[in-house]
């Protein structure tokens, strides 16, 4: 929804203020069984390719998380809390606006409207409300 994960990281003061989101890391295991853990996530970090945040863990499926680990997953998915949105900006990888569609006030962003951003080469960015 941010468009890519440098948007993510560099939005997040913007996109989440002092209320750090909750989110549902899934970790995925080569005999495709799944391990889940509802976390608070706080302070993403981008380095090269490597994504890592500080988490709080809320629930674990798997058992009890242990304080001070560091975890390390080949393949996992993370699913993060909504963001109260007013209105979206259709953005280029630059962070300018592309005009059409430009600005969309509304809290959720129709298909057509977002189609036609991203064959204009943008990225549909909500605007937090």
């Amino acid at each position: 929804m941010v468009g890519t994960v440098e948007r993510l990281v560099d939005s997040w003061p913007e996109l989440f203020g002092d209320s750090n989101p909750n989110g549902v890391v899934v970790a995925h295991n080569s005999d495709g069984e799944t391990n889940s853990a509802v976390v608070e996530l706080m302070e993403p970090k981008l380095s090269g390719s490597t994504l890592t945040y500080t988490v709080r863990v809320l629930t674990n499926e798997g058992g009890p998380a242990e304080a001070g680990v560091n975890y390390n997953f080949e393949q996992v998915s993370v699913f993060i809390d909504d963001v109260p949105v007013s209105s979206w900006a259709c953005e280029n990888p630059n962070g300018g606006l592309v005009d059409p569609p430009g600005v969309l006030n509304a809290p959720i962003a129709p298909n057509v409207w977002r189609s036609e951003c991203e064959i204009n080469g943008g990225f549909p960015i909500p605007q937090k409300g």
